[in-house]
């Protein structure tokens, strides 16, 4: 299974009073049933993240890490050493203090190793798996100088292939 994503850079909007209201993704129908297109957004800077820090695999969906700043629904988006190239989202904190325990949504590669991570902190706003549809328009409405998007890509080598997008300001 192959996984991809994009960040795109802080779009700016046109006028400061204006509502970032929709975002417009255009892409082939999905080849397979397990196909997934995310798309997450952010608006606003975060004084903590993102930020970086050596985790510990303790299975294939938990890491512990000490970083007190991560919270449920961050994304972990590991840049080097075991499951280099995963972006997935925690869902679950546990611990007392530190080093916590993280979960995440989806299933890594079995490893007790040591990686490198990036923080980031975007709002999961929808996960696209129909195969029956080739767009799909999301509701932001957040007024804000700027939206930036984080569109994460599940499937194969092929499928899916995102077309272009489009972002409504009003």
């Amino acid at each position: 299974s192959g996984r991809a994503y994009i960040i795109t850079p802080k779009i700016p909007s046109q006028d400061l009073r204006q509502f970032v209201s929709r975002f417009f993704l255009k892409f082939e129908r999905f080849k397979t049933s397990t196909d997934r297109i995310r798309i997450a957004y952010r608006t606003q800077e975060d004084l903590n993240l993102p930020a970086y820090e050596t985790i510990t695999w303790a299975s294939t969906t938990t890491f512990t890490a000490s970083n007190a700043n991560i919270a449920v629904g961050d994304f972990i988006n590991v840049v080097a050493g075991d499951n280099a190239g995963l972006l997935a989202e925690i869902t679950v904190k546990t611990g007392a203090g530190a080093p916590w325990t993280f979960t995440i949504d989806l299933t890594a590669n079995s490893s007790t190793k040591d990686a490198r991570v990036q923080y980031l902190r975007f709002t999961d706003t929808a996960t696209l798996t129909s195969q029956a549809i080739q767009s799909e328009v999301l509701d932001i409405g957040q007024r804000s100088e700027w939206v930036q998007f984080l569109v994460e890509i599940r499937g194969t080598e092929l499928s899916p292939a995102v077309n272009g997008f489009l972002i409504d300001a009003e």
